[in-house]
């Protein structure tokens, strides 16, 4: 379904959802009109969970 059909139904957000390592689910909403930007450029997960830790914290990475 395109962001336009789903427009026409009245959505306005999508919530896109990731299981962690820890096996938390997370959660992140992306408007309709972000919709298309987000699925071809992703909306930042990977940078961000690649440094998610079992505790829910981060791990600190120094300066390189």
């Amino acid at each position: 379904m395109t962001p336009d059909e789903l427009r026409e139904r009245g959505v306005r957000a999508v919530a896109l959802v990731l299981v962690d390592n820890a096996g938390i689910t997370r959660m992140k909403c992306v408007s309709i009109d972000r919709l298309a930007h987000a699925a071809e450029r992703g909306i930042g997960w990977s940078t961000v969970w690649g440094l998610s830790l079992a505790d829910d914290s981060f791990a600190h990475v120094p300066d390189v």
